[in-house]
């Protein structure tokens, strides 16, 4: 599949997501969360510049449940795009993969996604484990792309 096509597909899927306040991109209290909210809150999710996209690439965790929800398809745009100057794929890999998490914090994060973003989940996932993903690691990431479908 074509960046381009994955990426439009992947918006379209995350299309009903509603933007969340500015209490939701990092509700949690501290210089770090502050500063995220504050480089997000002012952008629609097809707006963020690079600039800050290669600014928060880690950031994935201190982002709201809510906030990961509406801003994903960014990251995932990013990391397709930008795949050979940052390491946006390997933070959204590692936090994707996430999926089988038992932990309140899983579940919570991971369990805001409409079936239709869980499929668009699940093709990232795919596209990433066949063209970017070192092979080692390819097995866990499809296993956590099949989750992604049956959640």
């Amino acid at each position: 599949m074509e960046t381009t096509d994955l990426v439009d597909q992947t918006y379209a899927a995350f299309s009903e997501a509603p933007r969340p306040t500015a209490a939701e991109i990092a509700p949690h209290a501290c210089g770090e969360c502050n500063e995220l909210r504050d480089r997000l809150k002012n952008y629609p999710v097809t707006d963020v510049p690079s600039e800050i996209m290669r600014l928060i690439q880690g950031d994935l965790p201190l982002l709201g449940p809510k906030a990961l929800r509406y801003y994903l398809p960014r990251f995932i745009e990013f990391s397709l795009t930008h795949a050979d100057s940052t390491d946006m794929y390997d933070y959204l890999r590692m936090h994707l993969c996430e999926i089988g998490n038992t932990d309140p914090y899983w579940l919570d994060r991971l369990g805001q996604f409409a079936q239709t973003e869980r499929g668009a989940i699940a093709v990232y996932l795919e596209h990433i484990a066949n063209v970017m993903v070192d092979a080692g690691d390819k097995p866990s990431v499809l296993d956590a792309a099949d989750l992604w479908k049956c959640a």
